[in-house]
């Protein structure tokens, strides 16, 4: 498989989840727009949230079993202006943030489930906020056999 295909198949295992389909459509009601890279003069508008863009790809060869380790980063983003006040606790929930962990979550489960290579998820994920956008990042590797020694 190539980094071609592996993207597609990204892609594809993420616009066909039906968990991660219907919880965007029970939060946002409507799944989320799956993005093979983004445009920085026309990113997304706030009317198209929830995204899931593929947003950077990164490729490791040169190892001697003929395999290939592609390195994909994943931006789960959400548009959600609730703030969730508990006075008595006092605290505030940006509601947004939450929610945007939660696609996290559950574009790397959609991606797990969809077992079309070994996939190892980096420890690392960091979240970007800019109310009311919230977007968390996470970083998955890939494994597979390169194209040549099949």
């Amino acid at each position: 498989m190539n980094i071609e295909e592996m993207i597609f198949k990204v892609r594809d295992a993420l616009a066909s989840d039906q968990d991660l389909t219907n919880w965007c459509r029970e939060k946002f009601s409507r799944p989320p727009i799956i993005l093979t890279g983004v445009d920085d003069n026309n990113p997304p508008a706030e009317t198209d949230y929830p995204v899931i863009a593929i947003i950077d790809v990164t490729c490791r060869r040169g190892n001697t079993r003929g395999r290939i380790s592609i390195d994909v980063t994943l931006g789960c983003g959400v548009v959600q202006e609730t703030i969730e006040h508990d006075a008595a606790a006092g605290t505030r929930t940006c509601l947004g943030f939450i929610q945007a962990e939660t696609l996290r979550s559950l574009t790397e489960e959609a991606l797990a489930k969809a077992r079309f290579a070994r996939l190892t998820f980096l420890g690392d994920t960091a979240g970007i906020s800019s109310f009311p956008e919230f977007v968390s990042f996470t970083t998955i590797t890939i494994e597979t056999v390169s194209e040549r020694r099949r």
